[in-house]
């Protein structure tokens, strides 16, 4: 449920408005697209930047914890905000606002693939901008420039890009790129009634997306082996990995690697490896025979019991029908 939060106070000193108050419904779970009233009675959109909180009680924020939020509005209102309504969040159903472009014209570019793998690139002595020439054979830089001009409106406007790849019987997988208050990284099934997004990846992120096996599942459900390199790559940083599949993963994204013609040669080992342990947890799953395969992490969509989980109840029988229908489909054991 999208949060609600009755403004008590607004504070026009800074560039832009910051409005105070508590939540009355819904949980706060960080940035996102939201909509207030002005004094003029006229609805207006915007998004929220940096929070502040005091006496925080517990994450995400619920009404009960009478906590006061203080939300850093990201543009100027044409007029005031209307002092004791409502500001009511948007969250994921906010729709792009220059609309989408399929990217699958990128994945043939290794500097998209740098970039999709440029937070996993660090190990424990150096980061991810000291690796870029070894791991990548791309600067730092012509990583940043690409994300700038392709992935963000900060200098114009543009589409979310998204990356989609058939699997079996109309149903397919897509990674989305969305520049919404918080940027996220989404990771969907869809199937004949449309998508659902099974987790993402920011700031605030809500992970994980899919198990281990259910990517290796997607995969061989894949006809072109072109596309079964390509949507292990996409998926993988949407996943956590457990020990028991520590090697495998490493070496199917080395394999990857390879069979794409990505990266330098020598440093695709490093790089699958720095990957696998920067996804490194032990979250455990349960299947659960109603519901399918339960992700038991507190962040986690595919997790009814999760406080930031806005899946309902029939796209969890969704999820279940989809991996169901592949003919590869993860056995019910416990996989992490």
């Amino acid at each position: 449920m999208p949060f609600e939060l009755r403004i008590a106070h607004v504070d026009y000193n800074d560039p832009t408005p910051c409005v105070s108050g508590r939540l009355v419904a819904g949980r706060y779970f960080g940035p996102e697209d939201v909509e207030l009233a002005l004094e003029d009675g006229s609805v207006f959109r915007t998004s929220v930047g940096s929070t502040g909180a005091s006496t925080p009680r517990g994450w995400p924020i619920l009404p009960e914890h009478d906590t006061v939020l203080r939300l850093e509005l990201l543009a100027q209102p044409p007029g005031r905000i209307a002092v004791g309504t409502v500001l009511r969040g948007i969250g994921l159903s906010s729709p792009p606002p220059n609309g989408r472009r399929q990217s699958n014209d990128w994945l043939d570019a290794p500097v998209f693939w740098a970039m999709h793998y440029y937070l996993l690139a660090r190990d424990g002595e150096k980061d991810e901008s000291e690796l870029c020439g070894t791991l990548f054979g791309i600067s730092s830089d012509e990583i940043n420039e690409f994300y700038l001009r392709r992935f963000t409106s900060q200098r114009n406007p543009q589409p979310w890009p998204y990356f989609s790849i058939p699997v079996a019987d109309c149903r397919a997988i897509e990674v989305e790129y969305a520049d919404t208050a918080e940027y996220q990284t989404r990771y969907k099934i869809v199937d004949s009634a449309g998508a659902i997004t099974l987790g993402y990846d920011s700031g605030h992120f809500s992970l994980p997306s899919f198990r281990w096996s259910e990517v290796l599942a997607i995969a061989s459900a894949c006809q072109h082996s072109l596309h079964r390199h390509q949507l292990i790559l996409l998926l993988f940083p949407g996943i956590y990995v457990g020990i028991a599949d520590e090697a495998e993963a490493a070496r199917a994204l080395e394999d990857c690697f390879t069979q794409l013609g990505l990266f330098n040669a020598g440093g695709r080992c490093a790089l699958a490896m720095n990957a696998v342990q920067n996804r490194r947890s032990e979250s455990p799953w349960a299947c659960d025979e109603r519901l399918g395969w339960l992700s038991k992490s507190e962040y986690a969509q595919r997790n009814p019991s999760s406080l930031l989980s806005q899946l309902a109840e029939g796209d969890f029988f969704r999820i279940k029908a989809f991996f169901d229908c592949l003919d590869n489909s993860p056995t019910k054991e416990l996989s992490q």
